[in-house]
């Protein structure tokens, strides 16, 4: 069986993928393996995996791997979609604000999202979900 064929536009990864392959989930390094060159990350995902180092050296460790990926900032049209998220669905939804920082980034950059937890952010229409 070849390759599954994953696209050429860029993943955004979730910070719970990260945090998978962290804990040694095989299937989920297997499917970052396969998309690893289309991974993009952003200043939210690696204060969420910064903060989650146990030490200096597992911080340093990080730090080392993120550079990898491609680092999406946080301009004003990310800044601006962030308002518009918060304002339709903070309240509706209980959209948390580095949920809403990551579905910016996403929509901003038109990027793919691939996260474990669908749910934080299916009400977002313009959210396209990596399915690997």
């Amino acid at each position: 069986m070849g390759k599954k064929k994953i696209g050429t536009r860029k993943i955004l990864c979730d910070t719970n993928i990260f945090i998978e392959i962290i804990k040694g989930n095989e299937t989920i390094k297997q499917q970052f393996e396969e998309a690893k060159e289309l991974i993009a990350i952003n200043p939210i995902i690696k204060a969420e995996l910064y903060a989650g180092a146990g030490s200096k050296k597992e911080f340093l460790a990080l730090k080392k791997a993120l550079k990898l990926y491609t680092n999406c900032l946080l301009d004003i049209d990310t800044s601006k979609i962030f308002e518009q998220l918060i304002d339709s669905f903070a309240q509706s939804h209980n959209l948390k604000s580095p949920d809403g920082l990551i579905a910016s980034t996403a929509i901003a950059y038109n990027l793919r999202l691939w996260t474990l937890n669908v749910s934080d952010f299916v009400f977002i229409d313009e959210i396209e979900f990596y399915k690997p």
